[in-house]
């Protein structure tokens, strides 16, 4: 009696199933409204990106949007931004919430533990851009 061969069939099965079973995906960080500090006047119409609003895209009349994941500060300051997505893409927007990070224009509410702030969580942000806000 040949056994090798309906063997080999069940561990190709098995392989093939653990082959396709896919890791689970990663949920995402909670998300978070970002909150800008209030600009000059000239820049109101450009909302909360202010002048950060890419010049292309403004002289464009160009909108979009950018989600990103952040750490951020008990503070509320946002660090190592990695974007998530960019619409549309390479038009300066992903640049900007970059630099609005870093100079504290954008910031974020932090997590409140029993009172206390919870620093370097990771964060998500929904970053609009959009001409003629007010």
């Amino acid at each position: 009696m040949n056994l090798i061969a309906p063997l080999t069939v069940i561990l190709t099965l098995a392989l093939a199933t653990a082959a396709s079973a896919q890791t689970p995906p990663q949920s995402a960080p909670p998300e978070r409204e970002p909150i800008f500090k209030t600009g000059p006047s000239e820049y109101r119409y450009l909302g909360g990106p202010g002048p950060f609003y890419p010049e292309r895209a403004e002289r464009m009349r160009l909108g979009g949007e950018v989600v990103a994941d952040c750490r951020v500060s008990a503070k509320g300051e946002l660090s190592d931004c990695a974007i998530v997505s960019e619409t549309p893409a390479e038009a300066g927007f992903s640049e900007a919430v970059r630099a609005m990070a870093a100079k504290h224009w954008m910031k974020a509410a932090p997590r409140v533990v029993d009172g206390a702030p919870v620093a370097d969580e990771l964060v998500r942000l929904h970053v609009k851009f959009r001409v003629g806000m007010k």
